[in-house]
């Protein structure tokens, strides 16, 4: 029963590398910033690798690495508040961790079973849950963006996303930015967080964009929850990541199960 610990063990390391490698490339990373992100990512799949290893050996030191990386990600998370499901999910996460590891030191079983249970539950369902909120956040963006206004675009980036028909093989994207007047006022915009597009933009064209009628907030870097661009909510990458999360999971409960 414990190989599967250590399958997934090296599942989280390989699968680290590959998202720090396809990241590197997709933004185009160089120097100081490169390593710093492939350290990133290494970290949380050597860290996840541990757990899956000492949770079976020493449960104590195996609950405060995955705690201390649940505690990292709830932290990353609050920033962004759309992501409403997946912060509850987390913060159950860390509670009920917090309460198995005081039931550890006080030397006690007070509902440890159904706690890891709930842990496990959460855990599982967590891209799930992340998949939903960003389809929440792109259905209220459309609802709340209703005015059109026209955009002329100014610049094209070319960037790579990852595909999962070319595994080995990032395919090209081009991220336009646009530039629009709203209230005899010139603002230019480059979502990067959100444009993916198969089509090469041309510079000089004109676009429609959609903004809050309300007014325009830009609240993070080339970025805002104001202006939305039809074309760009495709999201392909997140969901790879859900497809693969969750055929990779059944294919090993059906190898514990059978095997």
């Amino acid at each position: 029963m414990y190989y599967i610990l250590y399958i997934f063990a090296i599942i989280f390391i390989v699968v680290s590398i590959m998202v720090s490698i396809l990241d590197v490339k997709k933004r185009k990373l160089v120097g100081f910033k490169k390593i710093i992100t492939v350290c990133v990512y290494l970290y949380f799949g050597i860290m996840m690798a541990l757990f899956c290893i000492l949770i079976s050996i020493n449960s104590m030191i195996g609950l405060l690495i995955f705690i201390h990386l649940v505690l990292i990600v709830l932290l990353f998370n609050l920033k962004d508040k759309k992501n409403i499901l997946t912060l509850v999910a987390l913060i159950i996460i860390c509670i009920s961790s917090i309460i198995l590891i005081i039931n550890n030191l006080i030397k006690v079983n007070l509902y440890n079973d159904y706690i890891i249970y709930l842990i496990v539950i959460c855990v599982y369902f967590i891209p799930a849950l992340a998949y939903i909120d960003r389809r929440k956040y792109i259905v209220n963006k459309i609802k709340t963006c209703t005015k059109e206004i026209d955009a002329t675009i100014i610049k094209v980036t070319k960037s790579y996303e990852y595909s999962s028909s070319t595994f080995h093989s990032p395919v090209p994207i081009y991220i336009p930015t646009f530039e629009f007047y709203l209230d005899d006022k010139k603002h230019t915009f480059k979502d990067t967080n959100h444009i993916y597009s198969r089509r090469k933009f041309i510079v000089g064209s004109k676009v429609k964009l959609f903004i809050n009628p309300n007014g325009v907030k830009f609240n993070y870097p080339d970025g805002s929850d104001d202006i939305f661009f039809p074309i760009s909510e495709h999201d392909r990458s997140l969901t790879f990541v859900v497809y693969f999360w969750y055929i990779l999971s059944i294919i090993l409960f059906l190898i514990i199960i059978f095997g």
